[in-house]
């Protein structure tokens, strides 16, 4: 007799054969767990996905069977107005990020719910959230000294720093010459990262949050709210964290200004303000979910991260299609080819300040992986010369490389990006 999720207890296999399956034995330590021992009805959410999902009715999880066995919702409710498993697969995310970040620290599976789809995967363990320290300073900040550590762990994960040909030092000289235009180390530029809790609060309220509204945090009645239903820390969206991805990102770009003499400063994006933007030149990283100053560039950008909140899908819009091209790029689903990877985007741009005075650089991707590949195409003179110069100099007079953005496309496989491709490119003066 099959037993459904419901009537599973934790330690109780939904029937025998799973007993002695590693993700069934994952999972009942995930709801046995502290982090889940008085969220009922997430912890019934997790049964329902799992036990489905080993035991091959994948069919059966979708938001509407979700809701109707899980959440108690009739037969042929309608989901679009109601959504509650929306929400609380939200909440059921951060969840288990934080599990696998305390709890389940020492566990060599994980197991999470890709944004856009409701069917749990399992993974030996990648990567890892990185907190960033909650006081920030104004100037160049002290962790710096944590990005010099992690730049070690970066050595051991892409090429080296190798003597290039001329062509080689044109195309990556050029580029952040560009993108250090007018910057001393008095001066300094902004390397804004993105920021895990903005993402994690837009997440569970379900909604974008504007930069007017993250600036004069009028966002925050309405989280505390949020917080006391979910049991949540009421001030997580004052917390700074960001993710490995990001940090990696800018362990290259502090040893890459270091090399160029150009003085950089880590701000959080809540220490910045709008004239820093103005008459600096500025780094941005991530996307419209996880770094509200995105919001600031984004008019200037003829390729757009959008973010939906409902299905938590990261696409990128093309704002004037091209003979050949979409108008919009989304990543694959959770039917792609396994032995290539799935298809996601990363975009790059160059585009001037406001005042004119410099350059801002952004990038971004449509999830980690494309993000990291992002951070690597700028600062990994092979990737640049190979993948991106060749394209930038294509629709070039000059040998200057111009302001620009380009997206590229490829296959995500085991945390990296692969077979990467230029999609489109943008240029202008």
């Amino acid at each position: 007799m099959r037993v459904t999720a419901h009537g599973v207890k934790p330690g109780e296999p939904a029937h025998l054969e799973l007993g002695a399956d590693p993700r069934w034995q994952v999972t009942q330590r995930i709801l046995a767990s502290e982090h889940f021992r008085k969220a009922n009805r997430l912890r019934e959410f997790l049964l329902y996905v799992v036990e489905r999902s080993l035991d091959d009715r994948v069919s059966e999880i979708t938001e509407q069977q979700i809701g109707v066995h899980v959440f108690g919702r009739k037969p042929h409710y309608n989901a679009s107005e109601d959504n509650v498993v929306r929400s609380q697969a939200r909440l059921l995310r951060l969840k288990l990020e934080s599990y696998f970040a305390k709890e389940g620290a020492a566990e060599d599976l994980v197991l999470s719910i890709p944004r856009g789809t409701y069917v749990p995967v399992f993974e030996g363990r990648t990567n890892h959230v990185l907190p960033v320290p909650a006081k920030w300073k104004r100037g160049v900040l002290a962790v710096v000294v944590c990005a010099a550590a992690i730049a070690v762990t970066a050595v051991s994960l892409r090429p080296t720093w190798l003597p290039g040909n001329q062509e080689e030092a044109w195309s990556r000289n050029r580029f952040w010459q560009k993108a250090f235009a007018n910057a001393t180390k008095s001066d300094g530029i902004l390397v804004v990262p993105a920021d895990s809790t903005f993402a994690l609060t837009q997440e569970i309220l379900g909604r974008r949050i504007t930069l007017a509204e993250f600036l004069s945090k009028s966002y925050l009645p309405e989280w505390e709210s949020a917080a006391r239903r979910f049991g949540l820390p009421g001030d997580l969206p004052l917390r700074n964290y960001t993710v490995f991805d990001s940090a990696m990102n800018i362990s290259r770009i502090f040893k890459m200004g270091t090399r160029l003499n150009a003085g950089l400063k880590l701000r959080s994006a809540r220490d910045v303000g709008y004239r820093d933007f103005r008459l600096a030149s500025a780094i941005l990283l991530g996307s419209p979910k996880d770094n509200p100053w995105m919001e600031l560039v984004e008019a200037k950008l003829p390729f757009r991260a959008a973010w939906d909140a409902d299905t938590n899908i990261l696409s990128v819009v093309n704002l004037n299609p091209l003979a050949g091209e979409r108008k919009v790029y989304y990543p694959e689903g959770p039917s792609f080819d396994k032995r290539r990877g799935r298809l996601q985007y990363a975009t790059i741009a160059l585009i001037p300040n406001d005042a004119g005075t410099g350059s801002v650089l952004v990038v971004g991707g449509t999830d980690i992986a494309a993000t990291e590949f992002s951070g690597d195409l700028v600062s990994d003179p092979n990737l640049f010369k190979n993948v991106l110069a060749p394209r930038l100099k294509s629709v070039l007079k000059s040998r200057d490389i111009p302001h620009f953005q380009a997206l590229i496309s490829g296959r995500e496989s085991e945390g990296r990006l692969l077979e990467p491709s230029i999609v489109a490119v943008r240029c202008w003066e």
